[in-house]
């Protein structure tokens, strides 16, 4: 692993001199050159970034910026909704930061993110309202969210930069969730509230613990969760006003924040091979304002420039993006380059990007929440692949809304430095309530390289790893309960019902697990005469014990 590292670390350090040499081609002032070098090298950490078998990395600051050390692809992400863009690279040299192989220099993303659209009241008009929040403006690489939770309160607050950095999984003991380095910050955030030893990458049966004293094996006997080799996981919230270009005054008369917060979890492998090359990109979106946000529409967003580091804006001109109706069920969105703006000699594959997961509703367009994983033909699935060009970039929510819920798929139409959208929508969310997004980043090579088209006779190999990723997702999911349990539950063995502060179970000595509305786990452990509830909000509650779910209420 430490011989890993410093590859990596090498290439960086080439990479580094080539954007020297590039710039002092161009004749920079001599300071700008300092600058560079000292991010480059303050990046390097050839020798502190290796402790003993585990990485370990230093919070970058508040807003964290790391990349990632396992798999084929190599990426950065940040703990506000900001993927595959080095952004402290982003005032001096116009480049992304996703590149495969992981030792090459072929750049596949200048950034990733997502928006979120939604429709509310107005406060000052009083009418229903377009709104969106977004993770990644194109245009300026910036977006609106920023790290922790809301109930920490609306900014970023200094003193949670360790609670709120990005968690990278082998950083932590896999059995009791602890750091390896213990000054490094706090305990891994994600706990089971299942006894199951191995789970799906697309299970819900998990909680984030915000409570740092609470991260123990103590508080969470089914232990921390952890699914893939690489688990890369932060979350973040859009109700810093600062952050907002019509400044705090303006955006609250206009009605934000819209009150969502977002829990992302990255997923990337090592072995085996064949999942090398593909990163999941899962959001869990919760609503938590008194609003009921309607017509939501939630689309990721993807800046591609396909071009040989480090003549990156060059060879940005020429990528060409398409949808892949051959096979609709893959919900698969691809791109590769032209070989005319510097790229000559290299060798460059597909880029295609999959929707994996999105929300089932009911016939009023509300998420429907009785399972924790429906089959994708139950899900609203992918209603749009949009595309768009530098220069065509959208500056109104209005007009961002608009895109994101035209049902619109991209044909090839000619080279240009292209923008990909793949959205899913409409549905509302109330309340309190949440729903998840998940998404496949898949590089591939193409069967001839010589052809090299886009044509789907040359994309087989991309298509294969879609198929493979999707296949993943879905492979070894049960969900904790169903509709046919939510109608046999009984409110005959729990009392007092209503409740306030405790609650009986005929089965005195049982294990339980309580679940909220939502399917999440809320509460677990032995029944030992009267469990206390009084931590609990108000609403209705499913309790689990001996394999049966009864229903109470919470006052």
């Amino acid at each position: 692993m430490a011989a890993f590292c410093i590859l990596k670390s090498f290439t960086k350090f080439v990479y580094g001199i080539n954007v020297i040499y590039l710039l002092l081609g161009a004749s920079m002032k001599i300071f700008r050159i300092l600058f560079v070098l000292v991010l480059i090298f303050s990046n390097i950490n050839l020798f502190s970034e290796t402790k003993g078998t585990q990485l370990q990395r230093n919070t970058y600051g508040v807003f964290d910026l790391q990349k990632n050390q396992l798999s084929n692809v190599s990426f950065y992400s940040t703990n506000y909704g900001i993927y595959c863009l080095n952004v402290s690279l982003l005032e001096t040299q116009n480049a992304g930061g996703c590149y495969w192989p992981w030792s090459s220099v072929y750049q596949y993303v200048f950034a990733s993110g997502f928006w979120f659209g939604a429709q509310k009241i107005n406060p000052a008009t009083n009418k229903l309202t377009k709104y969106v929040v977004y993770s990644l403006d194109p245009e300026s690489g910036t977006g609106l969210y920023v790290p922790g939770r809301i109930e920490d309160g609306d900014t970023a607050i200094t003193s949670y930069k360790k609670k709120y950095r990005i968690y990278f999984s082998f950083d932590f003991n896999k059995n009791t969730g602890t750091p390896y380095i213990s000054i490094d910050g706090p305990n891994w955030p994600l706990w089971k509230n299942t006894s199951e030893k191995k789970m799906p990458f697309s299970s819900e049966n998990y909680n984030y613990v915000n409570d740092e004293n609470n991260r123990n094996i103590e508080s969470n006997t089914n232990g921390p969760l952890f699914i893939s080799d690489e688990d890369i996981i932060s979350v973040f919230k859009d109700t810093d006003l600062s952050k907002y270009p019509a400044g705090v005054s303006e955006s609250k008369a206009l009605g934000y924040p819209l009150k969502t917060e977002v829990e992302s979890h990255i997923y990337t492998w090592q072995e085996p091979s064949e999942l090398q090359d593909i990163v999941v990109f899962s959001f869990t979106l919760r609503n938590l304002s008194s609003d009921t946000l309607k017509n939501c529409w939630f689309g990721q967003v993807n800046d591609i420039d396909i071009a040989r580091s480090p003549y990156t804006a060059i060879g940005a001109q020429n990528d060409r993006i398409r949808y892949c109706k051959e096979k609709p069920d893959l919900n698969l969105f691809y791109g590769w380059t032209g070989l005319d703006k510097g790229e000559q000699g290299g060798d460059f594959g597909y880029i295609g990007f999959s929707l994996l997961e999105s929300p089932s509703i009911d016939s009023k367009g509300f998420i429907k929440k009785n399972k924790l994983l429906f089959p994708q033909k139950d899900q609203i699935g992918l209603k749009s692949a949009r595309g768009w060009v530098l220069g065509n970039d959208l500056k109104t929510d209005s007009a961002r809304y608009q895109f994101l819920s035209e049902k619109k798929f991209e044909e090839d139409n000619g080279a240009g430095d292209k923008r990909m959208l793949l959205s899913v929508g409409s549905f509302n969310l109330r309340p309190w309530e949440e729903c998840r997004f998940a998404f496949a980043m898949i590089l591939a090579m193409p069967i001839n390289q010589l052809k090299y088209d886009g044509s789907i006779a040359d994309i087989a190999t991309l298509l294969q790893k879609a198929q493979l990723i999707k296949d993943e997702y879905y492979k070894g999911v049960s969900a904790i309960r169903s509709e046919g349990k939510l109608r046999a539950a009984s409110t005959i063995q729990v009392y007092p019902n209503p409740a306030q502060d405790y609650i009986n179970l005929e089965a005195t000595g049982a294990e339980f697990q309580i679940y909220n509305i939502n399917g999440k786990s809320v509460l677990s452990g032995t029944d030992t005469g009267k469990i206390d509830i009084s931590g609990l909000e108000s609403g209705l509650y499913l309790v689990l014990s001996n394999e049966k779910y009864y229903k109470f209420v919470k006052e």
